[in-house]
């Protein structure tokens, strides 16, 4: 009887083993799920709606913040550009939401979809005062390319500031060292380096200081590039005057440019 005793606990023992084996994850079940880096979404997302029997072409530009968090910006033809941090990344699936105006109206939009091969494919909720439901979405990305020369050339730059409309340009060329320098030129001042140029494929960055009337002023140019136009703000900080205002501007290639403003410079 204690040798039978035994055997059953030696049984139970090996099946006990067994089956805690057979509980554990397999290498190919820890390989089957997704990795998840943002720079697996990073670039410029082109998507298409249909809804409410009109047909939407908006855009979403993804790129990641200092602390590698996604963050965007919505554009579409209808509505004002907007941003959006609600984000999130799976490895397979997108979503995002925002409110949006549109013709007067605030809707707000939540983007679901899974991603394969820089394509998504999904749908939209959108809920209006008047109108809500669910479309389709198919969406196609165009990662970013950071290589000097989608920045090189001429850029006419658009701005407000304290009451005044500026025309400035930027010369933008690549060094000697593969790096990229540029120059600077407003009505009113001196043609001015640039003292720093970043550029990450999606954020073009300027920063350079000028001489105004006799007063030190300091500039950070920063937009997102989309195609040969680009959309940002600037700081400005003149002492006595500073402030932040948004501009817009296009490249025009390696053609020297002619700066104009409507009144006398006073800042950039």
């Amino acid at each position: 009887m204690r040798c039978l005793t035994q055997g059953v606990v030696v049984m139970l023992l090996v099946a006990a083993t067994a089956g805690s084996v057979a509980a554990q994850p397999s290498d190919n079940d820890s390989n089957s799920k997704p990795t998840a880096s943002p720079q697996q979404v990073v670039g410029y997302w082109s998507f298409k709606i249909t809804a409410e029997g009109r047909t939407f072409e908006p855009t979403l530009t993804l790129k990641t913040d200092a602390k590698g968090n996604l963050k965007g910006v919505y554009r579409d033809a209808d509505v004002e550009e907007t941003p959006t941090d609600t984000i999130h990344w799976d490895g397979s699936r997108l979503t995002f939401s925002l409110t949006v105006t549109l013709q007067g109206d605030k809707v707000d939009l939540a983007f679901q979809g899974q991603v394969v091969n820089d394509r998504f494919v999904g749908d939209v909720q959108y809920k209006a005062q008047d109108a809500s439901g669910i479309a389709e979405v198919i969406g196609t990305r165009k990662a970013p390319d950071a290589s000097p020369e989608r920045v090189v050339g001429v850029w006419d730059l658009e701005l407000s500031a304290e009451g005044q409309v500026f025309k400035p340009t930027v010369e933008i060329k690549v060094g000697d060292d593969n790096k990229l320098t540029g120059i600077y030129r407003s009505t009113g001042i001196k043609d001015t380096p640039i003292k720093t140029i970043e550029w990450d494929g999606i954020t073009l960055t300027l920063k350079l200081a000028v001489v105004i009337q006799d007063l030190d002023v300091a500039i950070v140019y920063q937009g997102n590039v989309t195609d040969d136009r680009i959309e940002g703000e600037v700081e400005y900080d003149a002492g006595p005057a500073f402030g932040t205002v948004t501009f817009k501007g296009s490249r025009r290639g390696n053609v020297p440019a002619t700066p104009e403003t409507t009144s006398d410079s006073r800042v950039p």
